[in-house]
């Protein structure tokens, strides 16, 4: 329960940074990584293909990040491989579909209210803190 916690801590600290600044601090990313890998390190580290197999799916948004040249933000795929140190793969997928489904709402009642173009950008970590805690709350598997 207290890696659950720390994680959503640090998700919503991110979560401010992302909103003020539209960026994340490498800084707090570092810590959140950090503690994460004490915490795997130190309760359920399985082996190395488990943590690779965790990882997978942060490391697939960084690569859609660099590949779609800033549509999506690096910093998105990275705090998805911070979560592969405190989540299974299952959870990072379920975690995943829920901040996109979320991203997809918020982008939808932007455009309906017209605050937002199509073409605009908005902070994603605050998508990932909602599915986060929307998860933690319903007691779901994340």
């Amino acid at each position: 329960m207290a890696a659950e916690i720390i994680l959503g801590g640090f998700l919503g600290l991110l979560s401010l940074e992302d909103l003020k600044k539209q960026e994340v601090s490498f800084g707090v990313l570092g810590v959140t990584a950090g503690t994460g890998l004490i915490i795997l390190i130190s309760r359920t580290f399985t082996g190395w293909p488990d943590l690779l197999f965790r990882l997978l799916p942060g490391a697939g948004l960084l690569l859609f990040a660099m590949l779609s040249r800033g549509k999506v933000g690096t910093g998105d795929g990275m705090v998805f491989l911070a979560i592969g140190l405190y989540c299974t793969f299952d959870q990072v997928i379920s975690l995943m579909a829920g901040a996109f489904l979320t991203s997809l709402v918020t982008a939808v009642v932007l455009l309906t209210v017209r605050k937002k173009k199509k073409t605009d950008t908005f902070p994603f970590v605050p998508c990932i803190f909602l599915a986060y805690m929307t998860g933690f709350v319903l007691h779901m598997n994340v």
